[in-house]
């Protein structure tokens, strides 16, 4: 959304408004957490996130941050 658009009250919720660009992006999650052994990720210092540059539909390059938490998981014995 640019700056110069009017707001749709449809598409706000609280202090945010639905983005279509970062949704579509975002169909690209399972193919981000398939790759993140060969991706390089960045620590925050509460957890862990790594930015991908991917290219849109019109041939620009985008940043989609994903940030998530890692952890081991132990087995009860």
């Amino acid at each position: 959304m640019k700056p110069e658009e009017p707001l749709d009250p449809e598409l706000s919720y609280s202090d945010r408004v639905f983005d279509f660009g970062r949704w579509k992006l975002s169909l690209l999650l399972p193919d981000i957490v398939r790759a993140l052994a060969q991706t390089k990720c960045y620590h925050t210092g509460k957890g862990n996130f790594f930015t991908i540059q991917v290219i849109d539909d019109a041939g620009n390059k985008a940043e989609y941050e994903v940030f998530f938490e890692a952890y081991v998981r132990r087995e009860k014995v």
